[in-house]
């Protein structure tokens, strides 16, 4: 059996990275039907893109082993800051609804 490829390692990784991400957008919806706090079910979503964007960075860096040409390098680029400038949005909201709500910080922890 040949190993797996580069591609195909990505492949899982990203498939493991939107697992990540819907598992916490159906908690997100479960804590806002039962509690309806919406800052909390923000700060479930806001943690499962973050997480999910990291493992897709990760893909995404594991993937340059196999850029050959300047047009890929460069999609490489452009993915790779789109995926960095999303994360940092999302930190950037989860703080914004610690900081308006400090009470989440004992419900919710930081990873």
């Amino acid at each position: 059996m040949p190993p797996l490829s580069f591609a195909a390692g990505a492949l899982v990784i990203q498939l493991l990275a939107a697992l990540v991400i819907a598992a916490h957008l159906a908690a997100a919806l479960l804590t806002l039907g039962r509690t309806g706090c919406i800052p909390l079910a923000r700060l479930r979503a806001a943690d499962g893109v973050i997480v999910g964007l990291g493992l897709l960075t990760a893909a995404t860096l594991l993937k340059t082993i196999e850029l050959r040409t300047w047009a890929q390098i460069g999609l490489f680029a452009v993915v790779l800051s789109l995926r960095i400038g999303l994360k940092r949005f999302f930190a950037w909201e989860r703080s914004r609804i610690l900081a308006r709500e400090p009470g989440l910080r004992t419900v919710d922890r930081p990873r």
